[in-house]
């Protein structure tokens, strides 16, 4: 029988009942600066950055569930892959060629391109930002970074020739293509043939990650938490 809960939340949430389990008696604040829905990727890394910087004022973080019991807890614990590149100029052109056939041709994939581009740059960026917090604070997010192997199927070795011609002529060369024997090598995995190989990847906990964020958050007056608590309405009071 398979098991239905993500690996990753199969440690236990540290933020499970909060603050209930510790103030039964807990009431959300009357007014804050900012409320945030949902404790996820970018909830707890908003109540981290808000916690740094915030002079003043309170943002309260509301949770249906518990922290990163969303897609956070869910996903491939993968931060960066290489052909993104690729990947984000292949969907954007195919919708500018749907959505904006008065354009030339050369027009739309120039900008496909740029925003490729500006997509790549962001996200390892990000990556960057991540490793340099992860070692800041100390977080224990059983973090590596090792590169990641992506194994391509028979019908696949066009497109990873492709992603990776693109790589080396736009310059995002952290996306290579990789032999069997090194495959194995950097990731125990048999395959057929080659595959593609992200050098600048790495692998995490995310949820331990989310958790490690709101915790340092919680650290600040200017942060409160409330899981298992699910925004029912929202409204404009027009104020």
């Amino acid at each position: 029988m398979r098991a239905r809960t993500p690996i990753w939340l199969r440690d236990k949430d540290p933020f499970e009942n909060h603050p209930f389990d510790a103030d039964p008696s807990g009431r959300l604040p009357e007014q804050v600066e900012v409320a945030v829905i949902g404790a996820g990727m970018a909830g707890s890394a908003a109540a981290y950055h808000w916690s740094k910087h915030a002079a003043a004022g309170q943002m309260l973080v509301l949770e249906a569930n518990g922290v990163a019991s969303g897609s956070a807890g869910r996903n491939e614990g993968l931060v960066v892959m290489g052909r993104y590149y690729y990947y984000m100029h292949h969907t954007v052109l195919a919708h500018l060629d749907r959505t904006r056939s008065d354009l030339p041709g050369a027009q739309r994939d120039a900008l496909a391109h740029e925003y490729a581009s500006a997509y790549a740059k962001s996200a390892y960026a990000n990556a960057e930002m991540i490793a340099e917090t992860i070692a800041r604070e100390g977080i224990e997010c059983d973090y590596v970074r090792k590169g990641w192997v992506q194994a391509a199927n028979p019908d696949a070795l066009e497109r990873l020739e492709a992603s990776t011609r693109v790589a080396r002529e736009t310059g995002f060369t952290d996306w290579v293509k990789i032999s069997q024997e090194e495959s194995f090598e950097k990731s125990g995995m048999r395959t057929s043939g080659p595959s593609g190989f992200s050098i600048g990847a790495a692998c995490w906990h995310p949820a331990k990650w989310c958790w490690s964020l709101m915790r340092i958050a919680l650290r600040s007056a200017h942060v409160k938490l409330f899981t298992r608590t699910p925004v029912r309405r929202v409204e404009d009071l027009g104020v």
